[in-house]
This record gives C-alpha cells, sequence and structure tokens, in this order.
C-alpha cells in the first residue's frame, strides 16, 4: 500500500505543481527535494529502531505518517513540512518492510522473498499511478488508503499477538 500511495501521490502532485501553482517541470522536482532528505538520513536510524523493536513498530508508523503527510499535503496549501512528514513515512515503513520480510523468510528462500515483495511493490505503484490519477481528490484518497492499512496492520498485529 506504501507503493500504491506514494507512487500515485507522486504522479498527481507533480502535475498538480506544474498545472495548478505553474512550475516549470524542473521547480516542481526540485520542489520534492524536502521528501529526499528524511529518505537519506533515517534508513540509519530505521535499521537500529528495526534491530531493538522488530520490523511492525517502524511499518505502522511509517504509514501512519505517510498518511498524515499525503492528508496534509491534500488539505493544505504548505509543501515542505508534509513532504518532511511523508519521507520520515516513507523511511521507517518502506526499510522495515523489507527486513521484516527477510526475517519471515524460511531458510534459503530470501531471494525469492525479496522478488515477490519488490514486484509487489512495483504492482502497487503502477495501481497507484493508473487509479490515483482518476480521482478528484487523489491526495485524499491515497491519504484515506494508508490510514485504513494501517489500522488493519494494527488489527492484525493486535490479533496475531492473542492467538500466539
Amino acid at each position: 500500500m506504501a507503493n500504491f500511495a506514494f507512487s500515485g501521490a507522486l504522479f498527481v502532485l507533480t502535475l498538480f505543481l506544474q498545472d495548478d501553482r505553474h512550475l516549470t517541470p524542473m521547480a516542481a522536482g526540485l520542489a520534492f527535494l524536502p521528501l529526499t532528505l528524511p529518505m537519506t538520513v533515517n534508513p540509519l536510524l530505521t535499521g537500529r529502531i528495526v534491530a531493538r523493536f522488530g520490523a511492525r513498530r517502524p511499518i505502522l508508523a511509517g504509514l501512519v505518517l505517510l498518511a498524515a503527510g499525503l492528508a496534509g499535503l491534500a488539505l493544505t496549501d504548505a509543501l515542505v513540512p508534509w513532504l518532511l512528514v511523508t519521507g520520515t513515512g516513507l523511511s521507517l515503513c518502506l526499510p522495515s518492510l523489507v527486513a521484516g520480510v527477510m526475517a519471515a523468510a524460511p531458510p534459503g528462500t530470501a531471494g525469492t522473498a525479496g522478488g515477490v515483495l519488490n514486484a509487489a511493490r512495483q504492482a502497487g505503484a503502477t495501481l497507484g499511478v493508473a487509479l490515483l490519477a482518476g480521482l478528484a481528490r487523489p491526495l485524499l484518497a491515497a491519504a484515506l488508503l494508508t490510514a485504513a492499512t494501517a489500522a488493519c496492520y494494527a488489527l492484525a498485529a493486535r490479533v496475531r499477538a492473542r492467538h500466539a
């Protein structure tokens, strides 16, 4: 879901910046720099968090931050703070997801597990662009879908803990 929401939102936001805010393609690309800052710094921190607490907590935190960032982008005119929140969410969620999948893979299947995860992420990104681009409020839809995913993930973790 993270790739679905993020890729769809990134596509739509690029068009918004160029069509509605009348930025040039270069200026629109530069406007995304705040999104990349957390992604360059946080993975080191995320690795430590995953090593200490496991993958579930940072995945959930990342989904919540991603939903909040997308909602902020959808509902306000502020760009920089919400891009920072979105980037922080992604930098928590995606590396943790990879770590969780690799840790859960049976011995000798890490390559296959990684390939399946990558294929699912790419399919999610493709669907996100295709489906969100046709909606009237795509960023809000992405935020709501991500929030729903976070809620389901938290509920599934709680149910799993009760039955373990």
